[in-house]
């Protein structure tokens, strides 16, 4: 018996990545593969045929971008008239939109499951519709209604996107706060509706970090791990640690890069206990991440879920956090580790509580954490999307139906 066939499609593809979102979207195609037809349809940077490649289990269909220029390139510097134009043949792309039908009435698969879409356009929903294909869509951000800091195209992309987003079937969260805002603005109003948690991967060098740690009950050690840009709140975590004694903080770690990196390095400057890494490699972050007593997210803007958070917990470090946009709903436990966002004097409070932890204290906490990193793995992000398939493709019989079929 053929196993149920599934198409993803999403903007970009590894080895394409801009964000999380691309690694989420690769850890869901990889995943469903072990019991699933997974098809990945994607947009790749060349201008007109289709380029077939296998990954992980993976069918992958790189479609041409059909656009002025490849979302992924990010190298080449564009002109505002040019992001502009760019953008308004991407609210309905009819080329792609083709392309994507005829993918769909060769494949047959039971459902097609989109993501992000910029590039694709929302011509996929309409395709999907006229291929007869049920819709899952996963909100991995807030794009449907606020792609770019351009208020006259984002309208109307909203508009848009909200009258087509009654095309899909079933809607995924990947947190309740990403979720309640769409629904709140009158998408999906017609889908069922869920959350299902990004999956963070765990690998062998995180468990055994977590296994080498050493934890102490002496000053903090402070770690910063991510994009330097002004949404992220870094200053306001550098002007908490300056605000604070050595006896409190002995030192913090920025690792990471962005548009604000030099202006934090300034901020930062004439205090020797912190230090800007700039990028690190994946490994040399999960390192450095474990070394230290605290990873802090400080972020000043509605984070659609936190990945950061899990990995910091996967090698057994406590994390510090904005009390902002699906942040909360992934800290171990919000009612002691989260803050006020867009307040130095907020985190600093944070940390002095946090130094005056035992050794115990710390060691018990770290237990906790990486015990909660167990709940974002690989085989929940399975069931969970076993359970949604079954709901929607039988829903008389429901989900049990749905398992026996696989």
């Amino acid at each position: 018996m053929p196993r149920p066939s599934v198409v993803i499609a999403h903007s970009l593809y590894p080895p394409h990545i801009i964000g999380g979102a691309e690694v989420s979207t690769q850890i869901l195609a990889e995943t469903l593969g072990s019991r699933y037809e997974v098809t990945v349809v994607t947009v790749g940077p060349q201008e007109r045929e289709t380029v077939e490649e296998s990954h992980g289990g993976v069918r992958i269909l790189r479609l041409p971008h059909h656009n002025l220029y490849w979302f992924g390139d990010t190298q080449k510097q564009k002109s505002t008239m040019e992001k502009i134009a760019w953008r308004i043949r991407d609210v309905y792309n009819t080329r792609q939109g083709r392309r994507v039908q005829q993918i769909l009435e060769q494949i047959k698969p039971d459902l097609i499951h989109t993501q992000n879409l910029a590039g694709l356009s929302l011509s996929v929903w309409q395709a999907a519709r006229r291929a007869n294909v049920p819709i899952v869509h996963t909100l991995r951000d807030y794009s449907l209604f606020d792609p770019i800091p351009f208020r006259s195209y984002s309208m109307l992309y909203h508009q848009a996107a909200r009258r087509m987003s009654s095309a899909v079937s079933a809607v995924v969260g990947i947190s309740e706060h990403v979720l309640a805002e769409h629904r709140k603005r009158g998408f999906f109003r017609d889908a069922a509706a869920g959350v299902i948690s990004n999956a963070v991967t765990p690998s062998v060098q995180a468990e055994q970090l977590y296994l080498e740690r050493t934890i102490t009950g002496g000053p903090l050690r402070v770690g910063y791990f991510g994009q330097i840009q002004e949404i992220k709140g870094v200053r306001h975590l550098v002007e908490a640690v300056r605000s604070l004694p050595p006896e409190l903080v002995s030192e913090l770690w920025i690792c990471g890069d962005g548009p604000e990196l030099a202006a934090i390095r300034e901020l930062a400057a004439g205090d020797a206990r912190i230090t800007c890494t700039g990028k690190l490699s994946r490994a040399e972050t999960m390192r450095r991440m474990s070394e230290v007593d605290l990873t802090v997210v400080p972020s000043v803007w509605e984070e659609p879920f936190g990945r950061v958070i899990i990995e910091s917990y996967q090698v057994g470090t406590p994390v510090l956090a904005s009390r902002i946009g699906g942040i909360p709903e992934v800290l171990e436990d919000p009612s002691c580790c989260a803050f006020d966002p867009g307040s130095a004097q907020a985190i600093a409070d944070k940390l002095r509580s946090y130094s005056t932890l035992s050794e115990e204290a710390r060691r018990h906490h770290s237990v906790l954490c990486h015990a909660h990193s167990r709940r974002y793995g690989t085989d929940q992000l399975l069931a969970h999307h076993d359970e949604l398939y079954g709901r929607l493709l039988y829903p008389a019989e429901g989900a049990a139906a749905w398992r026996q079929a696989l």
